[in-house]
């Protein structure tokens, strides 16, 4: 009766990852699919999706299996042997979600040193990565020809090596990349607060560009410094040291102005040009910093993008908790004289199964994480219907 409920538990979390995951992943597919300009990260879901949609897909196997057990009898053996698409599909999307992770540290931390991965590249990593689970799988295939524990063994250090793999590079890479986004908002900071705050309106100003006109600077206008004139006392020229001239000027503005060319022809005025030069350039930093943190800048997509797969990266990690330690205590319970109790390596069996759900749940966390998602998937729906 104990074992009745399981399955049917089973059966239930099975049938509810296919309802999700398949028109998820099919929605998935078509919005990063009509995007004109594909990066590798966009090569790289689409890989991911496809993995997951074929899992989802192969999931009728599993629950073909659990309802021919509900009715009390055996599996047949072709629909054993089937489980082996099934089992490739999940590894597939296991090894994905690590690539994804490494193009996350690829994208935001060697953006200024050359990436490594092309979408040509994205693309190869994608068949290496079916190719190589499809072959730590054939074990399986082995065993249903000759049942030996070494078959068993052998596939289980191979799944535990796509699986520990996939987690090195998931924890290894997110972390770098949590350093560099942690970094680089510190310099945004620094930049914001570190601008001369005697004349802040200097900081958005291009040295070479005039200042906007205010109501209560009518009248005024700029005037750039010229290095040939601050270097060289004896040349002549319009240009003059920066500062607010007007029509009329007074004996004590035209002594101060004398004043200020004499510190100029003296060697002084080059080292206020290059501050005030400073100035402008810090300005335009943080205009540029802001511009590209908006949030349809490019940092803004990145920081985003990067949530989006961290998060379902967790996910997977959560997903597979349960089969992984039913594995560990079973091989605990079977080579060592330290036992656990048998009814706790049950429950782990029987709640296993949600290792699927990390094959479904994927389009509902990108549309938690990612508003732009959202919206694409809007405009697909809306085309479609």
């Amino acid at each position: 009766m104990e074992d009745s409920a399981f399955y049917i538990v089973s059966l239930v979390l099975c049938v509810l990852c296919m309802v999700i995951g398949i028109p998820g992943n099919c929605l998935i597919l078509l919005v990063y699919w009509v995007k004109r300009r594909k990066t590798s990260t966009h090569i790289l879901i689409l890989g991911l999706a496809w993995a997951d949609l074929f899992s989802c897909v192969f999931l009728s196997l599993r629950i073909a299996v659990y309802v021919i057990v509900l009715v009390e009898k055996t599996p047949g053996a072709v629909l054993i042997f089937l489980h082996f698409f099934l089992q490739t599909a999940v590894a597939s999307s296991v090894t994905l979600t690590g690539v994804i992770a490494f193009d996350r540290y690829d994208c935001v931390c060697r953006s200024n040193t050359g990436r490594l991965l092309s979408t040509k590249r994205a693309k190869i990593a994608f068949c290496c990565s079916v190719t190589y689970c499809a072959a730590i799988n054939i074990p399986f295939v082995v065993s249903f020809f000759k049942n030996s524990d070494v078959n068993m063994i052998v596939l289980y250090s191979f799944q535990s090596l796509c699986y520990i793999s996939a987690l090195t590079m998931i924890v290894l890479c997110y972390s770098k990349v949590y350093r560099t986004v942690r970094r680089h908002v510190q310099v945004g900071v620094w930049a914001s607060t570190s601008g001369d705050r005697t004349n802040p309106t200097l900081q958005y100003e291009s040295a070479s560009s005039p200042r906007p006109a205010s109501p209560h600077r009518q009248g005024l206008e700029m005037i750039t410094v010229s290095h040939s004139v601050a270097n060289n006392p004896g040349v002549s020229s319009s240009s003059e040291p920066m500062a607010w001239k007007s029509p009329g000027k007074s004996d004590t503005e035209l002594a101060v102005e004398t004043h200020w060319k004499e510190r100029s022809n003296d060697g002084r005025g080059t080292a206020q040009s290059s501050h005030l030069t400073n100035q402008a350039v810090t300005g335009n930093s943080r205009r540029n910093s802001r511009l590209d943190q908006r949030p349809g800048g490019t940092s803004s997509l990145q920081r985003k993008t990067t949530r989006m797969l961290l998060l379902t990266s967790v996910v997977f990690l959560i997903a597979w908790l349960p089969y992984w330690l039913s594995v560990i205590l079973e091989m605990v319970n079977t080579y060592s004289t330290w036992k656990v109790h048998e009814s706790v390596v049950l429950v782990l069996e029987r709640i296993n199964v949600t290792l699927y759900i990390n094959n479904a749940i994927n389009p509902l966390l990108y549309g938690l994480a990612n508003r732009r998602f959202r919206q694409d998937c809007k405009q697909v729906l809306k085309k479609m219907f």
